[in-house]
């Protein structure tokens, strides 16, 4: 089933939305690594492994930030995001 969104999306909700979806990949993937070592009981072989593993995996979501992150609100904008409108000011049309 396919959700339509009848606008664009706000710049800022972009950008929001991509940093905290970064920041919970980060957590979720350090926290499941971590919950694996612990299940091994915290054996030093197992930790060597986890720790690859978790290298492995910032390496590979750091290549990922690096090829499609925002990282500005101005990169959002130029990729078609609807412009933020501030409060006192028109929708945009120039007047």
């Amino acid at each position: 089933m396919w959700s339509r969104i009848p606008e664009r999306l706000a710049e800022r909700r972009v950008f929001r939305v991509c940093v905290i979806s970064s920041l919970a990949a980060v957590l979720g993937g350090g926290l499941f690594l971590y919950g694996c070592w612990a299940a091994t009981d915290f054996d030093p072989e197992a930790g060597r492994q986890f720790r690859y593993n978790g290298t492995l995996l910032v390496v590979v979501l750091g290549v990922a930030v690096q090829m499609y992150y925002p990282w500005s609100l101005r990169w959002v904008r130029a990729n078609g995001c609807r412009p933020d409108v501030t409060p006192g000011t028109s929708s945009g049309d120039g007047a």
